[in-house]
């Protein structure tokens, strides 16, 4: 919870608010491709990261355990890329820099998301699973919180930022240490095998392919929106850009409410009956209606009306897709390489989501973003239905 608390909070504040203030100050005319640019060539670049990161840390024999020495060093690297960002002065070298900050912060992410597969047994993961994620929805609510703070000394932001991804992370793998991984087993070093590795087949395990679609399309079609909150505000309702700021704060709160709610309810819930699938779904539908909200109505309530209601569905998808993920895995022992895999799902939809949101945008504006956002949210509720492992 805590570890991921960090990480969101930085994503959150970092994509939300201090960048693309950043690149309205270095492109203010062409901000919204540039802003686009900056986010897809990063996340394109660091696709891999994770599942490379999460099989070298699986192979990882040490006596702080696997996942830690990578946490530390992601930690480490991150804080440092983060406080050169505010010398990027031309957009080309702020991509440069931010890709280097998303490897970092990939880094980190990787090992940390296997910790739930690597200590609970699968009937207790809904219940962590909604501690996971009102520790991202706290992180990314507080982050954009923050942020907002320092939309006019973006220097002083990032440093802050810095220091807070660098201190959580230490804090959370000195007070919840990894077991020591220096006496376990580990195969033969092969490039052909750690290559082979990262091929999941989808006629062999194809829950695992289902649940990769399911993830891909839903955070496509959400990142789509929740990425361009700001210039959402600005050019689709009207309001003056320092007054949206702070009402992506406000936002963020309001979705922080619903996610809450929806996680510590239908965490142990999910638990409690056994089942995964009907809450998923369930949460895509209530998401993809939440979407509808600024489309119907292009104000200030209906973009509340979004967070609350897309919030309470983004909360509860979150919470469950993450312990369904955990039981597709075709094998525990390569835990944190298949769920970095997984990963891609996200990793993928958000790297094209900005170039596909600002193209939508140009294209037929603002109403073609939240309608195409909500059909691709849908159709990720689709794609879970023919997974036979879970219930």
């Amino acid at each position: 919870m805590i570890g991921n608390f960090s990480l969101f909070l930085a994503y959150s504040g970092l994509l939300g608010i201090l960048l693309p203030n950043q690149v309205a100050g270095v492109d203010p005319d062409g901000k919204v491709s540039s802003l686009g640019l900056v986010v897809s060539v990063s996340a394109f670049a660091t696709l891999f990261v994770q599942p490379i990161v999460g099989a070298l840390s699986d192979r990882t024999r040490s006596r702080f355990g696997r996942r830690t020495p990578w946490m530390v060093l992601g930690a480490l690297l991150g804080a440092v890329f983060l406080v050169t960002l505010p010398v990027a002065g031309s957009v080309a070298l702020l991509a440069v820099l931010w890709l280097l900050v998303q490897v970092s912060l990939n880094i980190v992410q990787g090992p940390m998301t296997a910790i739930l597969a690597d200590r609970l047994p699968a009937g207790q993961r809904g219940t962590a699973s909604a501690f996971v994620g009102v520790g991202s929805m706290v992180g990314a609510t507080a982050g954009v919180l923050l942020a907002a703070r320092f939309a006019a000394d973006l220097g002083v932001g990032y440093r802050v930022f810095a220091a807070v991804v660098l201190v959580v992370v230490l804090l959370f793998v000195i007070v919840n240490r990894d077991t020591s991984s220096a006496g376990r087993p580990r195969a033969a070093w092969s490039w052909a095998a750690f290559l082979k590795g990262f091929w999941v087949s989808p006629r062999r395990y194809p829950d695992f392919a289902w649940a990769f679609a399911a993830r891909m399309l839903f955070v496509l079609g959400y990142w789509a929106v929740y990425n361009f909150q700001l210039y959402i505000l600005v050019d689709h309702v009207g309001i003056p850009l320092e007054r949206a700021n702070a009402v992506t704060g406000q936002l963020s709160l309001v979705m922080l409410a619903g996610t809450v709610l929806s996680s510590f309810v239908t965490g142990p819930w999910s638990d409690r009956v056994g089942r995964r699938k009907p809450f998923v779904i369930a949460a895509s539908v209530v998401t993809a209606a939440g979407l509808a909200c600024p489309l119907i109505s292009p104000t200030l309530g209906g973009m509340f009306a979004f967070a609350a209601i897309a919030g309470f569905g983004f909360g509860t998808y979150m919470t469950l897709d993450v312990a369904l993920m955990t039981q597709v895995l075709p094998s525990d022992d390569a835990a944190a390489k298949d769920l970095g895999l997984l990963n891609v799902a996200t990793n993928l939809p958000q790297a094209v989501a900005p170039t596909f949101s600002a193209f939508l945008i140009t294209l037929a504006g603002y109403h073609a973003l939240f309608a195409v956002a909500g059909v691709l949210v849908l159709a990720g509720a689709a794609a879970f239905l023919p997974i036979r492992s879970v219930r």
